[in-house]
């Protein structure tokens, strides 16, 4: 995944009032907590692709996930 791609992720997270953390993931991204959910923007959403996360975010406008 591109960087483009994980800036494009990290912003939704953002508008859909996702907290980022002060932590990072292994491949190097910042984790958020959304719903309870503790996400990486660049890793879980292939992990998961039936994550509540991923479904909110999935149903915005020119979402790409």
């Amino acid at each position: 995944m591109d960087e483009d791609e994980v800036l494009s992720k990290i912003t939704k997270l953002l508008e859909q009032g996702c907290t980022m953390l002060a932590t990072h993931h292994d491949c190097g991204a910042p984790l958020f907590r959304c719903q309870g959910e503790v996400v990486c923007p660049g890793c879980s959403f292939a992990d998961e692709p039936n994550s509540p996360v991923r479904a909110q975010l999935s149903g915005l406008p020119g979402a790409k996930l």
